[in-house]
């Protein structure tokens, strides 16, 4: 025996109903998130890894000869960039037998855009003090490179803006120092 449906019941197919598509609506939206997602990833470049990055890396941590020479030279500088980022001077101390250079070069490396990098070269203003205009890109950190010009020797630190508007850098104290890690 068939029993009539009950009453306030709707006698509508399915698809015409709201909660079926209720239902619908949450695994479609992940689904075109997803394509949306994996569109993003193949169509943009990531800059910031290296394609060499392991080799790259142990690089790093195996050349330090440039970082001995800072420190068989006594090396230290302080860094000071002008309030508005348009001038940075920096204080370069050495050991008795220190010559300074008449120019350094700066670096400036963005976190993750290479192409906000800054490279300035300094002019020596006598006593150890030089100094160069910038264009720095809004940046709250910054990873900082100082060198000779024939790149010799090198002074790196990180700088965070938020830390103020000046910093020291000095070779790390860590560094293994070998027979031939420097060539003088």
């Amino acid at each position: 025996m068939i029993t009539p449906p009950a009453s306030g019941s709707s006698s509508l197919p399915w698809y015409r109903q709201g909660w079926p598509w209720l239902l619908i609506l949450g695994p479609a939206v992940v689904v075109v998130a997803g394509v949306i997602t994996f569109w993003l990833a193949a169509s943009t470049d990531d800059t910031v890894v290296n394609d060499d990055y392991y080799k790259r890396g142990k690089e790093i941590h195996l050349d330090h000869k440039r970082d001995v020479l800072a420190l068989k030279q006594g090396l230290s500088a302080q860094v000071m960039v002008s309030e508005d980022n348009a001038a940075v001077r920096v204080l370069l101390k050495g050991g008795e037998a220190f010559v300074f250079p008449d120019q350094l070069h700066l670096s400036l490396a963005h976190p993750t855009l290479a192409d906000r990098d800054i490279h300035a070269v300094l002019q020596h203003q006598g006593g150890g003090i030089y100094q160069a205009r910038l264009q720095l890109a809004s940046a709250a950190h910054w990873y900082v490179q100082l060198q000779d010009p024939k790149q010799g020797w090198r002074l790196h630190n990180e700088w965070k803006l938020d830390e103020g508007h000046a910093f020291s850098m000095a070779p790390p104290n860590d560094i293994p120092v070998t027979e031939g890690s420097a060539a003088q």
